[in-house]
């Protein structure tokens, strides 16, 4: 029994045991070839300068839509329509910045976000401290643009402005781009800023540059001279030079239809854009429409919505004609003076809607 009671306590003691943990070798990554070391560098700077070069359209297009140079409002049809066919914005004009009378391509918060990734790029070049490589630094960027769109968007609580929004972009585009940058191990090397300063890596960057460049150039060349311009939208209303033009972004008249603060602004051409019967017919045939799942108090599922065939989808011009010295009324996104109103379809150049005001 004595025997019996020492095996069952030898066998408890041997599980109650912790054993030593496992020392496993290290894990030996492959090499990357100096090739497709030099190959990976290219491609990361390449996609950076072409974000660069979309984030200057983005904000130059309010000046570029209205450029009369075919190349140049060429530009500015691409970077309206990217956003628009890609989903990247809602193009609600009370949330954007303007130009010269012109909202961008994008809203205000998208704006801010792409100028905070241009921003962490350089920083990450020259050199990023210590702080804003932790999770808690991201965190930290996340929490301004959270609160700021929760309280706006979702639970309705209030409206936010432009420049808290521009703010609040900025400081997430920056905090996310500088997290996901120092966590690649292959751009955070004493070779890849080496690379950098390679006399055939800066030719060869320079020479892929220049193609894109051409290949832009000749892409909004070919566009621009099929789009309406400012100057062409107000001949085709009949109106007389100093009438006054407004772009409206491919996805503006939808979105707004859904805006929730829209009782805040007094406009014309917001007013006319919601009451439109295409418009009308499209809102429904999206709510009614069982493909795509939402209901009229939510905003619809845009991803779905280029499944179905949506009229004047790729910009207008609204054409205002007003008696000279007229002042404009409290608060509005474009306008609100009085006087006719021509919408002119940039594409089909059709002038489908005509209101007086």
């Amino acid at each position: 029994m004595t025997d019996m009671m020492e095996k069952i306590m030898n066998a408890l003691e041997k599980l109650c045991t912790p054993r030593p943990l496992e020392q496993k070798p290290p894990v030996v990554l492959a090499k990357l070839s100096s090739a497709k070391k030099f190959t990976l560098t290219l491609a990361v700077v390449m996609a950076y300068i072409l974000f660069l070069m979309f984030t200057l359209l983005v904000f130059l297009s309010p000046l570029l839509i209205q450029s009369e140079d075919k190349t140049m409002l060429g530009l500015g049809v691409l970077a309206y329509n990217i956003v628009s066919v890609f989903m990247m914005c809602h193009q609600l004009p009370m949330r954007s910045l303007f130009i010269s009378g012109i909202q961008q391509a994008v809203c205000a918060r998208d704006m801010g976000i792409y100028l905070g990734v241009a921003v962490a790029g350089i920083i990450f070049l020259k050199k990023t401290p210590d702080y804003m490589k932790t999770k808690k630094f991201f965190l930290l960027t996340v929490i301004p643009i959270a609160l700021d769109g929760i309280t706006q968007t979702i639970l309705n609580l209030r409206e936010s402005n432009n420049l808290l929004r521009i703010a609040t972009g900025l400081i997430f585009g920056f905090g996310l781009t500088l997290f996901i940058l120092t966590r690649i191990k292959s751009l955070n090397t004493n070779e890849f800023k080496e690379t950098l300063r390679d006399i055939k890596f800066i030719i060869l960057t320079a020479l892929s540059t220049l193609i894109a460049l051409s290949l832009l150039s000749t892409t909004a060349s070919l566009l621009g001279s099929e789009y309406v311009s400012k100057s062409e939208a107000i001949q085709l209303a009949n109106a007389t030079a100093n009438a006054e033009a407004y772009y409206i972004p491919p996805r503006t008249p939808l979105t707004y239809y859904f805006y929730p603060h829209k009782q805040n602004y007094n406009d014309y051409i917001l007013s006319d854009l919601e009451k439109m019967d295409w418009v009308e017919s499209q809102i429904n045939m999206l709510l009614f429409n069982d493909t795509v799942l939402f209901n009229d108090t939510e905003m619809p599922d845009f991803f779905k919505m280029d499944a179905f065939p949506l009229k004047h989808y790729y910009g207008m011009w609204t054409v205002v004609q007003t008696a000279e010295n007229q002042s404009t009324r409290e608060n509005p996104v474009y306008t609100n003076k009085k006087g006719s109103y021509a919408y002119i379809d940039a594409i089909t150049k059709e002038v489908f809607e005509r209101q007086e005001h």
